[in-house]
C-alpha cells in the first residue's frame, strides 16, 4: 500500500469517526431486539399500533427495537419469578419493593451489577438523579436497578369520588387517622346501593400494606411483605416482625369490623384488577399508591371522574420508596449495553418517553400546549403508568396538573423526612431458604387478614406461628446484624 493510500485509509476514519459513523456510531450499531418485562393494566386494544409506531423510531435512532411484553398486574410476579428460575433469556424487566421483589432477584443473581454500565452508557440518566437515590438501588455497594426518577418520599393517602364527598358533605381535611373515616363509609354504604365503601385488593399480597406501613410508622427492609422493619426515627435501628406489633394488630381488627359491615367488597379475596370498580365509580374510597403533587388529576384522568386525594401520614424518604419502581438487567442479556442506552433514550427523550407513556398524537390524546395533553376517552391505550416506564420528570401535564408541578414534586422530596436508614440496602441471600418459605406463608394468610375477611383473633396467631416456624427471626436478626454493621460503618 503506498503513502498516499494509506493516508486516504487514515482520512476515512477520521472522517467517519467525526460523523458518528464508525463502529460504535448510531448508524454502524448492530441491529438489536431487546426483551422487556413490565406489569400493568394489559392487554390494551391499541398496545400494537403503540408498540411499532415506537419501535420504527427507535429503530431510526439506535438500530434497536423492543420485544414487548407486558403482563396483566396480577400475573406479573408469578410470570418472573417461573421465566428467572427457568433461566429464560431477557434483556429488561420492571422490579421494586413491592412487586418482582428487586432484592431477592439480586441474591438470587438474576440482575446484573450496573455501576460501570450506567457511567459508560447512560451519563445523563446517571447525573439526573441524586447520589442518595442511585444509593438505594445498591446492594453490597454494588448498583443492580435504575430508577424511574419521580416521587421519592412516601406519603399515605386516600382518594374519594368528589362527587361523593360533596353528595355527604363530608370534609376530608378532618381525616387524620383511618377511624376517622367511619362517619363517610356509614352514609355512603347506607346511600349508594351496589357500591363498596372501601376497597381492599388481593392480587399481590401486601398492596394494602404498602399503604399501611407508612400510615403506621413502619420502614419496610426485604420487601414489603417481608417480615422485618424499623420503626420510623427509632435511633436503636431495631428491627421487629411488624406483623407482631401492637399497631399491626390494631389495624387488623379495624379491617375486620370495616369487612363485618360492609364497607369491604364481600367478594375482595376473588379481585385482581381493582380498576373496573374504580373505573365505574363503586369505590367510595381507597388507597392510593403514594400521595403526590398532581396525583388527583392523574387519577382522574385515568378514572373518567373528578377525585379528592388527601395525604394521611407525614411524607418519608425511605430506600423502600426509592427503589419503589426500576428496572434491572437481566443476567441472561446478550445486550447489557444496547439495554442501557435504551434506558438513558427512555430518560431522555421526552417524545419517545411520552409515545409509550400516552399513546400515538391525535389517536390517543391531543395536544393542549407545548406540554399538555388530554387523553381520548376509550381510545384503546391507557396504561396509567407514567412512573414505570422513566423519569415522570419528562411527562406531559394531564387536565387539572399545575404547571410547576414536577417542581413541587422535587421539593416534596427535599423537604420528606430522611429515613434512620436511608441508603441502607438489605442482602437477601444468607436467609434465600427462609425468604421463600415465609413468602409462601405471606401467600396463605395475609390477603385474608389484610381485607378483614377473617377474624384475626383466631387466624393471625396461626399466621404468626407458622411465620416462626418457616424462619421469621433468623430473617430478622439477619436484617439486624447487616443494619448494626452498615450502622458501625457510617
Amino acid at each position: 500500500m503506498s503513502t498516499w493510500t494509506k493516508r486516504l485509509v487514515v482520512l476515512a476514519v477520521v472522517v467517519l469517526c467525526a460523523a458518528g459513523l464508525w463502529a460504535g456510531g448510531t448508524a454502524e450499531k448492530a441491529a438489536v431486539a431487546l426483551t422487556w418485562y413490565y406489569p400493568g393494566n394489559y392487554p390494551q386494544k391499541d398496545q400494537d399500533m403503540v408498540f411499532n409506531q415506537f419501535n420504527t423510531l427507535l429503530k431510526q435512532k439506535m438500530n434497536t427495537t423492543i420485544d414487548f411484553k407486558p403482563v396483566a398486574w396480577g400475573d406479573y410476579d408469578q410470570k418472573m419469578q417461573a421465566i428467572i428460575g427457568s433461566g429464560e433469556k431477557f434483556d429488561l424487566c420492571y422490579t421494586a419493593n413491592w412487586i418482582n421483589n428487586f432484592w431477592q432477584n439480586v441474591a438470587k443473581g438474576a440482575f446484573l451489577p450496573l455501576d460501570d454500565l450506567l457511567a459508560k452508557d447512560a451519563p445523563k440518566l446517571k447525573a439526573m438523579i441524586p447520589d442518595k437515590i442511585w444509593n438505594a438501588a445498591k446492594v453490597n455497594g454494588k448498583l443492580y436497578g435504575i430508577i424511574n426518577y419521580q416521587i421519592s418520599a412516601y406519603t399515605s393517602g386516600l382518594m374519594f369520588p368528589k362527587s361523593l364527598v360533596t353528595k355527604y358533605n363530608f370534609d376530608v381535611t378532618k381525616v387524620k387517622k383511618l377511624e376517622d373515616l367511619e362517619p363517610y363509609l356509614k352514609a355512603v354504604l347506607g346511600g349508594e346501593p351496589g357500591l363498596t365503601a372501601v376497597l381492599g385488593v388481593a392480587n399481590t399480597p401486601g398492596t394494602t400494606v404498602g399503604f399501611v406501613n407508612a400510615y403506621l410508622g413502619m420502614e419496610e427492609i426485604g420487601g414489603r411483605v417481608v417480615p422485618g422493619v424499623i420503626l420510623n426515627n427509632d435511633p436503636a435501628l431495631k428491627v421487629v416482625n411488624q406483623f407482631k406489633t401492637d399497631q399491626m394488630k390494631a389495624w387488623l381488627k379495624l379491617e375486620r369490623d370495616w369487612y363485618q359491615k360492609g364497607y369491604i367488597m364481600k367478594d375482595a379475596l376473588a379481585v385482581k384488577d381493582l380498576n373496573p370498580n374504580l373505573s365505574t365509580g363503586k369505590v367510595g374510597v381507597s388507597f392510593v399508591g403514594t400521595y403526590k403533587p398532581g396525583g388527583d388529576a392523574e387519577d382522574q384522568a385515568r378514572l373518567g371522574y373528578p377525585v379528592v386525594e388527601i395525604p394521611i401520614s407525614p411524607s418519608y424518604l425511605q430506600t423502600g420508596s426509592c427503589v419503589a419502581t426500576m428496572h434491572a438487567i437481566s443476567i441472561t442479556s446478550g445486550n447489557p449495553d444496547r439495554a442501557m442506552q435504551f434506558m438513558e433514550l427512555m430518560n431522555t427523550d421526552v417524545p419517545m418517553y411520552n409515545l409509550l407513556t400516552w399513546g400515538i398524537e391525535g389517536t390517543h390524546y391531543k395536544k393542549t400546549g407545548a406540554n399538555r395533553i388530554e387523553p381520548v376517552k376509550d381510545s384503546g391505550y391507557y396504561p396509567s403508568t407514567a412512573w414505570e416506564f422513566a423519569s415522570t420528570f419528562n411527562a406531559y401535564l394531564l387536565p387539572g396538573q399545575p404547571d410547576d408541578v414536577w417542581q413541587k414534586t422535587k421539593e416534596m422530596n427535599a423537604s420528606a423526612i430522611p429515613s434512620v436508614i436511608l441508603g441502607f440496602a438489605f442482602n437477601p441471600e444468607p436467609v434465600q431458604s427462609e425468604l421463600a418459605q415465609t413468602a409462601s406463608v405471606v401467600q396463605e394468610y395475609w390477603p385474608a387478614l389484610e381485607l378483614g375477611t377473617v377474624d384475626p383473633d383466631t387466624v393471625l396467631p396461626e399466621f404468626l406461628d407458622k411465620l416462626d416456624k418457616a424462619g421469621a427471626q433468623k430473617i430478622i436478626d439477619e436484617m439486624q446484624k447487616q443494619i448494626d454493621a452498615w450502622k458501625a460503618k457510617k
